[in-house]
C-alpha cells in the first residue's frame, strides 16, 4: 500500500514482477497463490504424504553437497528475497527524491560579463545564472580608469592643477522679481574627451564668474528628457552593456562582484510576503534554507514603514537590471512590487477616483510613499508594464497634491519640509516626468524656493580666503553652496549645515534648474571634497556626491571614485571571522556575508561611531545605499540624466 501511495504505477507493478519471479525461484508460495491451491486427492493419506517427503529429502541429502543444502533451504531464500526487495525499493526512493525538480531552489549570484561580445540573454529559470560569465582580472587591467601602483596617479595631478587656479570671485545677488536663465552662464558644450575637457572647463567659470555683477537665482533652463532617452539609458543596466559601462565610467570586476553579494544578502532577507523589514528578524541561509532567527547585527530599529524598507530594498536590484518580467531576480521583484502595490491600494485615495466613498488609511509616511514612486517609476519605465502605470500616475498626483506651500514635504501631511524627504520626493517625481506621468514645472520651482530658504547667512570671508558666491534672499546674503535640514536651522549661526544635507541640496538644485557649470554648485561640491570626516560616516552623503560628480564630469570624479568604490569593496563582508561585540567593524557570522554596515573603529562617541542618518535604519540601508553608490555607473540614467536636469 505504500509503494502505490509514493510511486507511480508502473514501478509498482514493475516491483510486484520481480516479487513473483523471484518467489518462483526460490520455491515459495505467495498467499494468493496458496489460498487458490486444490486440496490433496483423497486417496493419498497424510501419512503417505509424510514418508514420501522424507524418502525424497534422505535421497536428496545423499547426493547433494553442503553448499547446494544452504542454497536450496527456504529461510535462505527468503531472506535473499526479502534483501532484493529491499534494496529495488531504496534505489527507487533515491532516484525519486532526487529529482531536479524537487530540490529546493537556491539564489545564487550573478557575475557581469566585461567582454566585448553580443548581448546574452539572463538566466531566465527560477533566478540560477547559467547564462552569466565569470569575470576575469584582465578587465580590470585593461581599464583605462585603473592605473597600477608604480603608475603616476594623473587624476591626482588634475586636481592640484584646478586648486591651483585662482579663487572665483563670490559675488551678493540683488533681489529678482522672477526666476530668469542667466544669459552670461554658457549652456553646456557638446561631450568632449573627459581630459581635453575639464581643465578649461573650469577656467571657463573662472572667467564667467569674473565678468558677472550677479549670479541669479537659477542659471540654465529645464529641459526635459524624452522616453525614448530613457529607454536608450536603461539598456545599460543589464547585459553586456552593463559591463562596459561600468568600466567606461569607473567600475571595476571588484566592484561588480561586490553588487551581486550584496543583492544576494537581500533576497536572502526578503520576508515571505514579499516586504523587507529594518529590522528583518528572519532570513534565508546561505544555502537557500528558511532560518528561525537572523543572525545579522546592526538591524535597524524603525519598527512599521515597510514602504520606506520595501522600496529602498528594491532599488538596486532594478538598478542592476532586474525587473519583476526578467533578470535573474525577477521573482524577488515580483514579489516586492506586488507587496508595494497591496499596500497602496488599501493607503492610496488617488488609486480609487472612482470610487468617492473611499477612505484612505494613510497614516503618515511621505518618506516611504517618495521611495515608492521612484521604485514604481523605474519598474514601468524599465518594463512598460501598464499595471504599474495607474500607480506611478496615482502616486505622482499624491505627491504634488501634498506638496507643503513652502515648497517641501516631510513625514507628516501638512508639515513644513526637510530636505532628506524633500529630496526623494524631487528625484522620484523627476523620474515620474521621464516615464510618461504628467508632473507640474511649478513643482520644482516651489522646490527650489524650498531650497533657498534651507541655505545659512552668508559668513565674511576672512582675510586671505576666497568670497562666497552668495544670493540676496528676503534681504538676507545668503549661502548657496551649503544646506540645513531644516528651515528653522537656517536662521541661526550656532548649528552648522551637514555634509549629508549639503550633498543632498546640491544634487536637488541640479533638478531645478541650476546648469552643471553654475559656480554655486562647484564651490559647494569642492567644499565637499576637502572634507576629513571619516569615510564610514559619510556613505549617505557620498550616495548623492558620486552622483554630482558624475553628472557634472567633475575633475576629481577618477580619483575620488577610485577610494569611495575601494573602500565600500574593502570594508563589504565575504568571510566569517571571530566577532567582536563591542565594536560591529570586527567579525561577523556567516549570515552577514554580502551586506554592508560601516563604522568608524576611532570613534569615541555614538555620532562618531556610525552614520547618525542611517543608524536607525541598519545593516539594511546601508547594504542598500552602498550597492547604489557602487551602481551609479549605469543607473544614473534615466533618473538623474543630465538632459533632464542641465
Amino acid at each position: 500500500m505504500l509503494l502505490r501511495l509514493f510511486l507511480p504505477r508502473n514501478m509498482v507493478l514493475l516491483l510486484q514482477k520481480s516479487y513473483h519471479l523471484a518467489s518462483k525461484a526460490s520455491g515459495l508460495v505467495p498467499p494468493n497463490v496458496m489460498a487458490s491451491t486444490k486440496p490433496p486427492p483423497a486417496n493419498e493419506s497424510p501419512c503417505n504424504q509424510h514418508v514420501d517427503s522424507a524418502n525424497s529429502t534422505n535421497t536428496f541429502d545423499s547426493n547433494t553437497g553442503w553448499a547446494e543444502k544452504v542454497t536450496a533451504s527456504n529461510s535462505v531464500r527468503s531472506i535473499y528475497l526479502s534483501l532484493t526487495t529491499h534494496l529495488i525499493i531504496a534505489i527507487v526512493l533515491t532516484l525519486w527524491a532526487i529529482v531536479p525538480e524537487n530540490q529546493t531552489n537556491r539564489l545564487s549570484p550573478v557575475v557581469i560579463d566585461f567582454s566585448t561580445e553580443p548581448e546574452k540573454e539572463w538566466g531566465e529559470t527560477k533566478g540560477d545564472d547559467t547564462a552569466a560569465t565569470l569575470l576575469t582580472e584582465a578587465a580590470e587591467k585593461d581599464s583605462p580608469q585603473e592605473t597600477s601602483k608604480d603608475s603616476p596617479d594623473t587624476s591626482e595631478e588634475e586636481t592640484k592643477t584646478a586648486e591651483s587656479q585662482p579663487a572665483q570671485p563670490m559675488l551678493a545677488l540683488e533681489p529678482e522679481k522672477e526666476l530668469t536663465p542667466d544669459s552670461s552662464v554658457p549652456k553646456n558644450i557638446p561631450m568632449q574627451s573627459k581630459q581635453s575637457q575639464r581643465i578649461p572647463k573650469q577656467m571657463e567659470t573662472s572667467e564667467n564668474a569674473q565678468s558677472t555683477k550677479t549670479v541669479p537665482a537659477v542659471s540654465g533652463q529645464m529641459a526635459t528628457a524624452s522616453r525614448a532617452d530613457a529607454k536608450l539609458a536603461l539598456a545599460q543596466r543589464s547585459g553586456s552593456a552593463r559591463g562596459k559601462t561600468a568600466v567606461a565610467k569607473g567600475g571595476s570586476p571588484s566592484s561588480e562582484a561586490a553588487i551581486e553579494r550584496g543583492l544576494l544578502w537581500l533576497a536572502r532577507h526578503q520576508a515571505a510576503n514579499g516586504s523587507w523589514s529594518f529590522e528583518h528578524p528572519y532570513c534565508t541561509d546561505p544555502f537557500g534554507h528558511p532560518s528561525q532567527q537572523c543572525l545579522c547585527r546592526t538591524k535597524g530599529y524603525i519598527e512599521g514603514h515597510s514602504k520606506a524598507s520595501t522600496s529602498i530594498a528594491l532599488l538596486p536590484f532594478l538598478g542592476a537590471g532586474s525587473t519583476h518580467l526578467k533578470g535573474p531576480y525577477k521573482e524577488v521583484v515580483y514579489r516586492g512590487l506586488e507587496q508595494l502595490k497591496t499596500t497602496l491600494d488599501i493607503e492610496l485615495k488617488e488609486l480609487h477616483v472612482e470610487n468617492p466613498d473611499f477612505v484612505s488609511t494613510f497614516s503618515g509616511d511621505l518618506y516611504g510613499y517618495g521611495i515608492t514612486a521612484l521604485v514604481m517609476a523605474e519598474a514601468f519605465a524599465m518594463t512598460g508594464d501598464p499595471d504599474l502605470e495607474r500607480y506611478v500616475n496615482a502616486l505622482s498626483v499624491f505627491l504634488a497634491r501634498h506638496q507643503h506651500p513652502l515648497g517641501g514635504w516631510r513625514y507628516e501631511l501638512g508639515q513644513p519640509g526637510d530636505i532628506t524627504v524633500t529630496g526623494w520626493q524631487v528625484v522620484a517625481l523627476k523620474s515620474s516626468q521621464l516615464a510618461g506621468a504628467p508632473v507640474h514645472s511649478d513643482i520644482f520651482r516651489q522646490a527650489d524656493h524650498f531650497l533657498d530658504s534651507l541655505t545659512p547667512p552668508a559668513a565674511s570671508p576672512r582675510r586671505g580666503q576666497a568670497q562666497i558666491v552668495a544670493n540676496r534672499i528676503g534681504g538676507i546674503i545668503r549661502d548657496p553652496t551649503r544646506y540645513h535640514y531644516l528651515a528653522s536651522f537656517a536662521k541661526t549661526t550656532t548649528r552648522e549645515p551637514g555634509e549629508c544635507t549639503s550633498a543632498v541640496g546640491l544634487l536637488c538644485r541640479l533638478y531645478t534648474g541650476w546648469s552643471g557649470n553654475d559656480p554655486r554648485l562647484l564651490q559647494g561640491v569642492n567644499q565637499l571634497l576637502k572634507s576629513n570626516t571619516h569615510p564610514a560616516l559619510l556613505l549617505y552623503r557620498n550616495f548623492y556626491l558620486a552622483q554630482i560628480l558624475l553628472h557634472i564630469d567633475h575633475p576629481s570624479w577618477d580619483q575620488w571614485n577610485r577610494r569611495n568604490r575601494d573602500f565600500l569593496v574593502r570594508t563589504q563582508v565575504t568571510k566569517t571571522t571571530r566577532m567582536d561585540h563591542r565594536n560591529p567593524a570586527f567579525g561577523s557570522p556567516l549570515c552577514e556575508i554580502g551586506s554592508w554596515y560601516l563604522t568608524n573603529p576611532r570613534g569615541t562617541t555614538k555620532n562618531a561611531i556610525r552614520d547618525r542618518h542611517l543608524a536607525p535604519a541598519g545593516r539594511l540601508a546601508h547594504t542598500a545605499l552602498a550597492i547604489l553608490t557602487l551602481e551609479v555607473y549605469y543607473r544614473l540614467l534615466p533618473i538623474y540624466k543630465p538632459a533632464a536636469i542641465e
